[in-house]
């Protein structure tokens, strides 16, 4: 195993991008454990986000993120991590994930994570709102507030929009192949 393929791959990008769906498949490609960081909170807290942000505000869900970002980060063996939409809101995840791995920036525009996130009947309703606006024009507002975060954090940038999961694979180990190649 090479020096990029030695270190975790770590997804970032909006609810919708993809991040569990590609992190599955292309731990399955690296013969990876899969590791995704909201599924961790909800285990350990017993419930749903939604029901954790109403309950006990956005200010505690992201320790709690943080908590699980710095236990899986932690981890010797090279995972690939899927990580909560939110987690570039902190400086100190986005220089532990940039620290940690490669950084893969899953990126879509408003309307197709809208779409997809319409269209997924396990997260439909599961998410909070955290503007008050409809779902469609929620996401172009967060993303609009997000978008630079998410590229500023990323070691790579991998387009999801209209393609299929295998050239979006394959799109992560060619920039693994290229952070090998040009180890910054």
């Amino acid at each position: 195993m090479t020096a990029a393929h030695a270190r975790h791959v770590i997804l970032i990008g909006m609810r919708g991008a993809g991040k569990t769906t590609v992190g599955r498949a292309l731990a399955d490609r690296l013969d990876r454990e899969f590791v995704d960081c909201d599924a961790r909170v909800v285990g350990a807290r017993g419930l749903p986000v939604r029901e954790l942000f109403e309950q006990f505000g956005e200010p505690q869900f992201r320790e709690w993120e943080r908590d699980v970002l710095v236990e899986v980060l932690r981890d010797e063996r090279p995972l690939v991590i899927a990580t909560g939409g939110g987690v570039i809101l902190r400086i100190d995840n986005v220089a532990d994930m940039r620290r940690g791995g490669v950084v893969v920036y899953l990126e879509a525009d408003a309307e197709t994570l809208a779409r997809r996130i319409e269209a997924d009947p396990a997260t439909a309703g599961m998410r909070p709102s955290l503007t008050g606006l409809s779902p469609a024009d929620e996401v172009g507002a967060t993303l609009a507030i997000r978008a630079r975060r998410y590229r500023d954090a990323a070691s790579a940038v991998v387009p999801t929009a209209g393609r299929d999961i295998d050239a979006i694979v394959n799109d992560i180990v060619t920039e693994l192949e290229r952070a090998e190649s040009d180890p910054r």
